[in-house]
Formats: structure tokens, C-alpha cells, sequence
């Protein structure tokens, strides 16, 4: 009974395997036509980094911008390297997230 047994479960795990794999390799040309067919955020963004640390106007980054690009359609979302200050922006977050469940109820 032992034998037979190990031999079913191996037979079992060799199909299994070879369906999971199937199933990558189907999942993978899935997600390769969907992003040939459909347009992605990613393809019409830009990442501009060497302004000044001062330079937080989206309305003053965004003038430059058009200006240096000669479009008129652009438009600006500034991020900011918080990396040494994040202890403390998580703290003032979770303060705000407080402030805003008392104030819910």
C-alpha cells in the first residue's frame, strides 16, 4: 500500500507542477498582450530630478517644464526624498489618521 500510495502522490505532484507552470506561462502572455494593447501610465511619464531643494512650486516646475518641452499638455506631480525624515513623517501620518477617526466617530 505504501508503494502504491507514494507512486499516486508523486503522480499527483508531477501533474500539479506541470499545471502551475502551464498556468505562469499562460498568465505571463496574458500580461505581455494586455500591456501591447493597452496604453500604461509608465509610457507617457517622466522623471526630472536635479532641481534645487527649494524647488516645491508645481506651478514654477511646471512653466519650466513646458517651456523646455514646448508642450502645453504636461503636467507636474512633485515627490520628495523624505528617506532620512521617514520615522518622523509616519508619525505625524499616523497622528493625522487619529485626528481623523475621532473626528469620524
Amino acid at each position: 500500500f505504501g508503494l502504491r500510495a507514494a507512486i499516486g502522490y508523486f503522480i499527483l505532484w508531477v501533474i500539479g507542477m506541470a499545471l502551475s507552470l502551464a498556468h505562469a506561462a499562460r498568465q505571463r502572455r496574458i500580461v505581455k498582450q494586455f500591456y501591447q494593447n493597452h496604453a500604461c501610465l509608465a509610457e507617457f511619464a517622466v522623471n526630472v530630478e536635479g532641481f534645487p531643494p527649494d524647488a516645491t512650486d508645481d506651478d514654477t516646475i511646471r512653466r519650466f517644464l513646458r517651456e523646455a518641452f514646448g508642450n502645453q499638455d504636461l503636467d507636474v506631480s512633485v515627490c520628495y526624498d523624505y528617506r532620512d525624515r521617514k520615522d518622523r513623517v509616519a508619525e505625524l501620518l499616523e497622528k493625522i489618521l487619529v485626528q481623523l477617526d475621532v473626528d469620524a466617530g
